[in-house]
């Protein structure tokens, strides 16, 4: 981890706490903040502890359920980190996160005792949590007992000064951070202490502390260039502190100066509009479209294609036509280059969909993904698949025992009855 932010020096990557898991965790203001800026944060949070539950059983109260998402977020580039908001373990029945009750700290490492045994079920139930995106080669940001400066949670010093006072060492502490919840984020104190102890530092969380949808992200563009200039990333909190629900989302996340998760590889997404050689745990993507169109063409189209983000998918935007809807009709988005990087491949994956405007007759509009080869340019498909006009349609081709692919495209096809205008789309193209 150490190398992978030291690489960063001068950006930030970007981040967007998903909830509580299982209360409150969704991945709703993430796919908000791709159709409204064209991004994906480069980290997901998430939470394994609803400290406010009730109920006497561990697996009630710590929840990973969030993981296969924290999983695919991962595989498509991004980091994720993890914190927990743990019950008090001195209550029975859970809750108490704020509630610092009778608890003795000794106890905690004493499991002979009703609150030593319980805090170590946490812990058990927390461990399974991380094996499991272990086993997966996830790597984790974990973030136990944060705000520990704080006078608020159980588990809290008690005095918000000195925050450095809480520091265990630098054997147990990879990255430094500071929560921050401010309408003027140069006003951010703590700073200097934390750089000083000579670890990454990073913002834990962020918001403004003023939530009526006002806040001006743009803010922490000018307090990361001209005063926070060793911030490494920062981990903006969900609803009404989230970017999506405050002013210029778009322009911070569009900022050189953010990393988000289309612009990094780490699990899988490689990021290319062509082709690219690397193997990221099985996947190459090969073509996203956020940087342009490339040699990218359409047949039977009445305008286009262009680059669009009124479709995404991964963070990445796509491709986009117009069409004259008629009967029975056959538009073609494809692409001409010769595909030497796909040996050991299986699978081809493409995205689709089309627009909810125009008369579209029959069941709709329908499409194949198919690859050309050979010297005689052979065609091969998936046969064809209902598209939504509202979401997102994976299309899949066997690839296994195609070589020497010249040609891949998308054949989208209309019904009787269709007529008007409308629109096609294709996003996000990868091999696996």
């Amino acid at each position: 981890m150490h190398s992978c932010l030291s690489i960063l020096i001068g950006k930030v990557l970007s981040g967007l706490f998903g909830g509580y898991s299982p209360d409150t965790f969704s991945r709703q203001q993430f796919d908000q903040l791709a159709q409204q800026t064209g991004h994906q944060p480069a980290i997901m949070g998430c939470d394994y502890a609803c400290g406010w539950n009730n109920n006497n059983n561990p697996e009630k109260l710590i929840d990973f359920s969030c993981n296969p998402s924290l999983k695919n977020h991962w595989s498509k580039g991004g980091f994720v980190t993890v914190n927990m908001h743990l019950p008090n373990p001195v209550f029975a029945n859970g809750g108490g996160y704020k509630d610092r009750g009778n608890l003795d700290f000794n106890d905690l490492t004493k499991p002979q005792t009703t609150t030593g045994k319980r805090w170590r079920s946490f812990l058990d139930r927390i461990a399974q949590g991380l094996n499991d995106l272990q086993q997966a080669g996830v790597t984790v940001l974990y973030r136990p007992l944060h705000e520990m400066n704080g006078d608020w949670f159980y588990w809290c010093g008690q005095s918000r000064k000195n925050p450095s006072m809480y520091y265990p060492g630098a054997n147990y502490v990879d990255i430094t951070a500071l929560d921050v919840y401010t309408d003027e984020p140069t006003n951010m104190n703590g700073y200097a202490e934390m750089i000083n102890l000579k670890k990454p530092f990073a913002l834990g969380e962020v918001g403004p502390s003023t939530t009526n949808g006002q806040f001006d992200y743009m803010k922490w563009i000018s307090a990361f260039e001209n005063k926070f200039q060793k911030v490494s990333y920062f981990l903006s909190w969900n609803d009404g502190w989230s970017p999506v629900s405050n002013k210029n989302a778009k322009s911070f996340f569009s900022h050189k100066r953010l990393v988000n998760r289309d612009q990094i590889n780490l699990g899988g997404n490689n990021n290319n509009n062509g082709n690219n050689n690397n193997n990221n745990n099985g996947k190459i993507v090969l073509h996203r479209f956020t940087d342009g169109i490339g040699k990218w063409a359409g047949q039977d189209i009445s305008a286009g294609p262009w680059k669009s983000n009124e479709f995404v998918v991964s963070g990445t935007e796509s491709l986009k036509a117009d069409i004259n809807l008629k009967d029975n009709a056959r538009y073609v988005l494809y692409n001409q280059q010769s595909y030497t990087n796909l040996s050991g491949k299986k699978t081809l994956k493409a995205h689709a969909r089309y627009a909810p405007w125009g008369n579209v007759g029959g069941n709709g509009i329908s499409a194949k993904l198919y690859a050309k080869s050979g010297n005689d340019w052979k065609w091969l498909d998936n046969g064809l698949k209902k598209l939504s006009n509202n979401g997102d349609t994976e299309l899949a081709l066997d690839i296994m025992n195609i070589k020497d692919i010249k040609e891949i495209g998308v054949e989208y096809s209309t019904k009787t009855g269709s007529s008007g205008q409308s629109a096609i789309y294709l996003a996000y193209i990868t091999a696996e």
